[in-house]
């Protein structure tokens, strides 16, 4: 799925969801120069300008509450452009903030909870296809990397069902596939981390578990058929028959 796609798809959900900005209430937690900055992060012409307009944002007020706002942009933008580590970059910004206080100023900013969970999980989702499409290992930090991820790709499918299970599918039968695809593509991607993971850490039980679920999605994915072969005859009770079967497949 193309980046255009996945973002489409994220903000298709924003709309079922709701969205809104913040609020500059009488005692807001930030100052005029502060949130004019902030404005000046959202009227940038590209993705290219706004990146570098949230960096200097974030350089002068690196403390600052808005970064709330600042980072989904920063993600979102960052993901157009195909820059992935700057991607996880901003997610990782985002998720390091003290949730209790990102919570007070969306909810300032008249966000009810379902939106403030759509909010975290459309930053877990541009974190899984980030990594997913620039994880590599060999590299000093390969295996922090790759559990992070499979511990954001956890957070991301419980608020994936928990979200989904809220939100009615379009009515319109075109509508409704796309919506339909887009779920089960995001609930794909989690598992696929997930599955990584574990067969990094030689886990196989839980690899076989993983694979046996994206093999749901795509039955006739031999690497997928492959993975879950050899993932559960190292089982912890081998499953001899059915791990050659898949392997050969």
């Amino acid at each position: 799925m193309s980046g255009r796609r996945i973002l489409l798809g994220l903000l298709g959900l924003s709309v079922l969801l709701g969205n809104a900005g913040p609020a500059q209430a009488q005692r807001s937690p930030y100052g005029v120069e502060e949130y004019n900055a902030y404005v000046d992060t959202t009227r940038a012409q590209n993705p290219s300008e706004q990146l570098q307009t949230i960096e200097a944002f974030l350089k002068k007020y690196p403390q600052s509450v808005l970064r709330a706002f600042v980072y989904p942009s920063q993600a979102q933008a960052a993901f157009r452009l195909q820059q992935h580590a700057k991607v996880i970059e901003a997610v990782d910004g985002f998720l390091a903030m003290d949730r209790a206080q990102v919570t007070s100023l969306y909810k300032q900013s008249q966000y009810n909870d379902t939106q403030i969970d759509g909010s975290y999980y459309q930053m877990l989702v541009l974190y899984t296809f980030s990594f997913l499409q620039s994880f590599r290992n060999g590299t000093p930090e390969a295996d922090v990397l790759a559990a992070r991820a499979a511990e954001r790709a956890q957070q991301a499918l419980e608020l994936h069902q928990q979200l989904y299970s809220q939100v009615p599918p379009p009515a319109d039968p075109a509508q409704r596939k796309q919506f339909e695809e887009q779920k089960a593509q995001q609930e794909a991607s989690f598992h696929k981390v997930l599955a990584f993971g574990a067969w990094r850490k030689k886990d196989y039980d839980t690899a076989a578990r993983e694979y046996a679920i994206l093999l749901g999605h795509t039955p006739d994915d031999a690497w997928i058929n492959y993975q879950l072969g050899l993932a559960s005859l190292q089982k912890s009770s081998p499953e001899y028959r059915p791990g050659f079967w898949h392997v050969a497949r």
